[in-house]
């Protein structure tokens, strides 16, 4: 099996809901002008009583074609070695020989290797308090860490924009290997549509983990959201976000650039508000954002 390297992606898309009412099913396109591939990505939110995101990353999960075999069956007498049918739809694991090229280890090693695929293991993420429901907009917010390498310690160090300057607010952390840590980070939420320069959290790591943000931490609320982080090197160009169908919220979306001038176009098939810097959105009509490093869009359905 051979891992393909995809390009630097320059935007993270967070689809969740907020405290306004909404009557329709939308999905918003959202893409990047600069770039040139073919690949996308579908991210979607469900809700029971409150949000639910996957990120991207925007945010933000992608999608994938998978083959499927038909397997035989066999009865209680038959040996699980039986070879008579396929009983299980596996791909084979590479030999671990000098021969096997650049297939590299199925956990990265080092960040080159996590940068070279599309994996939710990397040492670059960002993570945005999004926005919640009612007065849980204030409840504590945080980012979780595993450090999945086996013997080697990570060194976790997160960042926020302070006057367009990254400042330290949280580590150097040292987590040891297969071991977890959580930052409670303080409030930092954008309400409505409207572009937050210093909305995002940057996170590092010396060495490839994975990362999770939970939007509140508190266990046990009526709405809370769960989200792994994709990181950098597995963000794509061209998104789509399916918006949940009539019910208590608003739907918008939060789209976060890890490069300085991003240009953002979104096409929404849904009146969308505007607010600082995000234009007002009429169905099926591309609208642009400009963002920096670090910087949130966050584009919410008309009410």
């Amino acid at each position: 099996m051979r891992r393909l390297a995809l390009p630097l992606i320059p935007l993270l898309l967070l689809p969740a809901c907020a405290d306004d009412n909404v009557g329709n099913d939308e999905v918003a396109s959202v893409g990047t002008l600069d770039a040139d591939t073919t690949s996308s990505t579908d991210a979607g939110t469900s809700t029971d009583a409150g949000t639910s995101s996957d990120t991207s990353s925007s945010s933000d999960s992608s999608s994938s074609d998978s083959s499927s075999s038909d397997s035989s069956s066999s009865d209680s007498s038959s040996s699980s070695s039986d070879s008579s049918g396929i009983k299980f739809d596996m791909a084979p694991l590479p030999d671990g020989g000098l021969d096997t090229g650049d297939e590299g280890p199925i956990i990265p090693e080092n960040c080159d290797q996590a940068s070279a695929g599309e994996t939710t293991v990397g040492c670059l993420f960002y993570a945005v308090d999004l926005d919640q429901n009612g007065g849980l907009e204030n409840d504590q917010y945080a980012v979780a860490v595993s450090n999945v390498q086996i013997d080697t310690p990570a060194t976790v160090t997160i960042h926020r924009k302070v006057g367009g300057v990254w400042q330290m607010q949280a580590g150097p952390t040292v987590v040891q290997p297969l071991s977890l840590a959580t930052f409670p980070l303080p409030n930092n939420n954008q309400q409505g549509s409207g572009v937050k320069l210093d909305g995002t959290w940057r996170v590092t790591s010396d060495v490839p983990i994975i990362a999770y943000q939970f939007n509140p931490l508190i266990q046990g609320a009526a709405s809370s959201d769960a989200s792994m982080l994709y990181p950098v090197a597995s963000w794509d160009y061209y998104n789509h976000v399916v918006h949940w169908g009539e019910g208590y919220g608003r739907g918008y979306i939060t789209i976060v650039a890890a490069n300085d001038g991003t240009v953002v176009e979104v096409t929404p098939v849904v009146a969308t508000a505007g607010g600082n810097g995000v234009p007002a959105g009429s169905p099926n009509v591309p609208f642009q954002v400009m963002l920096n490093e670090g910087e949130l869009a966050e584009v919410a359905v008309v009410t």
